[in-house]
């Protein structure tokens, strides 16, 4: 069955509502699970989510392929039912029994909208750990944006791909690459949680992410340098262990330094945020170096961008009183 023709309006259309659409999700989740059983609890909640999603990732994909294999409109229609279908069952399900509605007497929507808002960018900006990882959002959007974009290129144009005689090779190819992602970043949450539970689950767990996102600066490096398959892959692979181990340790830090629960989705919004200002930003940047002075160039210098997020989280100290919240260089 062959698939209809692709309209640039409805691509479009579709990533505004999708854009507005992840707007409202951004943050909400993570402060809904923090109220609802407090933040000392979240980080092993946090990483068994990501552990499921990775483990429901290796089913979609090979979900996709065969539906992909009527036609390739097929995986994406059957995806969005299924948000849409998410979204009703989560209407019925989620429970907020720590949430308290605003009187409706009291509701001022866009004075509460406003205050809310004010109280996110004060956190944002003002708490020395909310801020770093402001600034690190920015870097690992810029990074995050070059390399998503080029790695695909780099293997065709550059590294090239084994004859598997399937006819279409490289989406043969890029279905297993997706596979094998999601399947080590599994595995390396499970054994890292076994392995050193106390250095994850710690509470201020600075060294643990200066040596995660160092590890992803190094799969970025190998992967640009690498000029055979199987090294690259290792480079990136690499990077996809370590984002995979770190991202339930960021997000239960971020939501224990949080201290306002009014605002706690409003501030997770605001580090979304700027993740994304850093692709926008950092997206063209590289892609015109990456035209000017090639793939590689372009994936070293987004390596070394990442690098300063290292130092910062590496810097990060509670000050000796111990009160919590409080924070040095």
């Amino acid at each position: 069955m062959p698939s209809p023709r692709p309209q640039f309006w409805a691509i479009l259309a579709a990533q505004v509502v999708w854009g507005i659409g992840y707007t409202f999700v951004s943050g909400a989740a993570e402060a809904w699970v923090t109220d609802e059983v407090g933040e000392s609890a979240v980080q092993p909640i946090f990483t068994r989510a990501h552990q499921v999603s990775l483990g429901m990732t290796v089913v979609g994909i090979l979900a996709a392929g065969l539906l992909g294999q009527v036609a390739l409109v097929w995986p994406i229609a059957v995806g969005g039912a299924g948000f849409v279908l998410l979204g009703g069952v989560m209407g019925f399900l989620m429970r907020e029994e720590n949430f308290t509605p605003t009187p409706v007497g009291d509701r001022d929507t866009w004075g509460h909208l406003w205050a809310t808002t004010k109280e996110g960018v004060r956190a944002a900006t003002r708490h020395r750990v909310i801020r770093t990882f402001l600034i690190v959002g920015l870097l690992a959007g810029l990074t995050s944006e070059v390399f998503d974009r080029l790695w695909v290129d780099r293997i065709i144009n550059v590294i090239g791909l084994p004859s598997l005689g399937s006819g279409d090779d490289t989406a043969t190819w890029f279905t297993l690459f997706a596979l094998a992602s999601a399947l080590i970043g599994l595995i390396s949450s499970v054994l890292a949680n076994r392995l050193a539970p106390v250095a994850l689950n710690a509470e201020h767990p600075t060294r643990v992410m200066a040596t995660l996102v160092l590890a992803q600066v190094a799969g970025v490096a190998v992967f640009a340098l690498s000029g055979n398959l199987a090294t690259a892959l290792a480079g990136k692979w690499s990077r996809d262990a370590a984002q995979s181990i770190s991202w339930p340790v960021a997000r239960a830090w971020l939501n224990r330094t949080i201290t306002n629960p009014g605002s706690r989705a409003t501030t997770l919004s605001i580090m979304g945020q700027a993740d994304a200002v850093g692709q926008v930003v950092g997206g063209p940047g590289l892609g015109v170096v990456a035209s000017r002075a090639g793939v590689q160039t372009a994936l070293l210098v987004a390596a070394a961008v990442q690098v300063p997020a290292a130092i910062l989280f590496a810097r990060l100290r509670p000050r000796r009183s111990g009160e919590r919240g409080e924070w040095s260089a």
